[in-house]
């Protein structure tokens, strides 16, 4: 091998690594099975759960007890998530996308950003909660 083809090979293998180190998908997170504070009720859960959702500028829609639906819109994209709960646990699955990349089971980093973002906002509202029922 002469110098020329490994320095060329050692180019390209830097482009290829900074391509997919520098990619904006990831593996779409959900945030399955989180804790929910024991004695609470459906309704404060709820409502723990809504106010989160505005608080973070989704939109909420409760479909059935137990679960809501919330809608992100922002810079020409939109996220929606299914967000099943009950006295023992909430879930974060994802449900739909545009604007996203969406590929398979891959997703624009934003994405994740966002529902991690809703995910702490509802930790926050039960341990809110948690500290006035104390």
């Amino acid at each position: 091998m002469t110098l020329r083809n490994f320095q060329l090979g050692a180019i390209l293998g830097a482009i290829t690594l900074l391509l997919v180190a520098c990619s904006s998908l990831q593996p779409i997170q959900n945030f399955s099975d989180q804790y929910v504070p024991t004695n609470f009720t459906m309704s404060q859960i709820k409502t723990s759960i809504q106010t989160a959702i505005v608080r973070s500028h989704w939109h909420s829609q409760a479909v059935r007890p137990g679960l809501i639906v919330a809608t992100l819109k922002t810079h020409g994209t939109t996220s929606v998530v299914n967000i099943a709960y009950d006295t023992k646990s909430y879930s974060i699955n994802y449900k739909s996308s545009v604007g996203l990349d969406k590929e398979g089971n891959r997703i624009h980093k934003n994405y994740n950003r966002w529902l991690a973002n809703l995910n702490t906002q509802i930790q926050l509202n039960f341990q809110k909660l948690k500290q006035h029922a104390a």
